[in-house]
Formats: C-alpha cells, sequence, structure tokens
C-alpha cells in the first residue's frame, strides 16, 4: 500500500551502490535542483541492503528498485511542490507521472543477431514481460 507524506525531517538517506547511483546521477540531475546527498547518506551494497536498512530504522528513508519493495512501507512522491503525491505502479511508470522511474538498457556493440536477438526478442515478449512482473519489476508494455 502507498501512502502520501511530506517530510520536514533531518533523514540519512541510503542510496544502493556504485552501479546504481549512475542511474541516481541521471534521475538527480532530471528531478532535483543543485546539491548532492547529504554527507550522513550511507552508500550501501544494493538494494536489498537499502530495503533491509530502512526496514530496521524507522527514521531512515531510501531508494532502489521496485522488485525489492517487500516488507516497507512504499511513499507517494512529488515531482514539486505544486504535483499531486504519486504511487509507484506500472500505470505511473509508464506514463511518466512517478518521478523516480529510470529506464533498464541492453547496450550491444553491433545490431543483435543470433543468440543475443533471440535473448532481447524473448525478454521484450509477452512470456519475458511476464517474468519481468513475476519478480516484482514494471512491464515495458
Amino acid at each position: 500500500m502507498a501512502h502520501s507524506l511530506t517530510l520536514r525531517l533531518t533523514l540519512a538517506p541510503l542510496p544502493a551502490d556504485a552501479s546504481a547511483r549512475v542511474g541516481l546521477a541521471e534521475q538527480k540531475r532530471q528531478k532535483r535542483e543543485g546539491g548532492d546527498f547529504s554527507p550522513r547518506a550511507q552508500t550501501l551494497p544494493g538494494t536489498a541492503a537499502v530495503v533491509n536498512a530502512v526496514a530496521r530504522d524507522k527514521t531512515a528513508i531510501g531508494y532502489g528498485g521496485a522488485a525489492y519493495a517487500k516488507g516497507i512501507k512504499v511513499l507517494r512522491i512529488k515531482k514539486d511542490a505544486g504535483s499531486p503525491a504519486i504511487a509507484p505502479n506500472a500505470a505511473t511508470v509508464k506514463d511518466g507521472s512517478y518521478a523516480l522511474a529510470r529506464n533498464l538498457f541492453f547496450y550491444v556493440r553491433n545490431k543483435p543477431t543470433g543468440e543475443i536477438k533471440e535473448f532481447i526478442d524473448w525478454v521484450l515478449s509477452a512470456q519475458g514481460q511476464a517474468v519481468v512482473v513475476k519478480v516484482g519489476y514494471f512491464p515495458i508494455h
């Protein structure tokens, strides 16, 4: 269940590891104005560690992949002060109204062929997208 929350507390955010920060840096550039993470922010080795830390500390707030959001409260967020608070779900991620969504990409050196093309085609197929949903992520179609 998603909840709307306006925070006026000093919290230590818990971002995930360096690989996740690449996407977060892009999100920060697009979604926030100026500044960097608080010097009190903890860097943890992955989203599962962030979720575990948030579950143990009632004053913690963190962010990570949707598939890991189990046993914690998922908050609605606003793009800005005048916007409504939006919960993350397949529809709001797809239509862009949820402000902290990002795409995941496959990068290939050349036009995919053979087994690589078969794998990408499977991921994009209804069967592949069913697996995406089963593990807790949001599908692309």
